[in-house]
């Protein structure tokens, strides 16, 4: 891009949640972004981020402990069944025979046979590589209240990626975990993400650019 006066404007990404995935591909394979921001974005395949979501979520459940165990068997049994490429029909059949489906049901529904499809698209997707491929510098900023995303893994498998050796030198890693917040970055009863968080946000954007 550029303006009127003729000078080149750096052009960043910013992706949320799974968005932070296509932002980082995106940003991978061009050499012409000046920045990247993931927000509340997964370090990890959705599999495994999916994974841990519904261990915790299921966790904190009322349900009799044996019930809970069973709900999260009958989790790993559809994620087999993703990996296994099943048709959608065999996930029918294996949730109508299963109790523990009403346990399951709030962590997973709507689920329909193009919700099927799209799961098998793309469970096994991994953001990393396209991490080491960066010639930018990245924020990845999570909320430390996350019922999503495995923040304390995620931030790790970012930082790894940034310490691997041979990566590109303008390929910089800066982490920043907002207290107390959710998804969206909000905390409380607020609709938006703070105030401090957004300052930081653009305080980082204005160093991550050139003089």
């Amino acid at each position: 891009m550029r303006h009127a006066l003729g000078d080149a404007v750096p052009v960043g990404l910013f992706g949320h949640s799974e968005g932070g995935w296509v932002a980082l591909r995106a940003a991978a394979r061009s050499g012409r972004v000046g920045f990247l921001v993931t927000n509340s974005c997964p370090g990890m395949t959705p599999g495994q981020a999916d994974r841990r979501a519904f261990a915790s979520g299921i966790a904190a459940e009322p349900s009799p402990e044996q019930d809970k165990a069973a709900a999260l068997r009958l989790y790993d049994e559809l994620a087999e069944a993703v990996a296994d490429d099943r048709e959608f029909a065999y996930v029918q059949q294996l949730l109508a025979a299963a109790p523990q489906h009403d346990l399951l049901r709030p962590h997973i529904e709507p689920l329909d046979e193009a919700t099927w499809a799209f799961f098998k698209r793309e469970h096994d997707h991994d953001p990393i590589p396209d991490c080491l491929a960066l010639r930018c510098p990245q924020l990845a900023i999570f909320g430390s209240a996350d019922p999503l995303v495995p923040v304390q893994e995620s931030a790790a498998a970012f930082i790894a990626a940034a310490c691997t050796a041979g990566r590109h030198p303008l390929a910089t890693m800066t982490v920043h975990v907002v207290p107390g917040a959710d998804h969206r970055l909000r905390t409380g009863a607020s609709p938006a993400p703070g105030v401090h968080h957004l300052a930081c946000l653009c305080e980082w954007i204005k160093s991550a650019l050139p003089a």
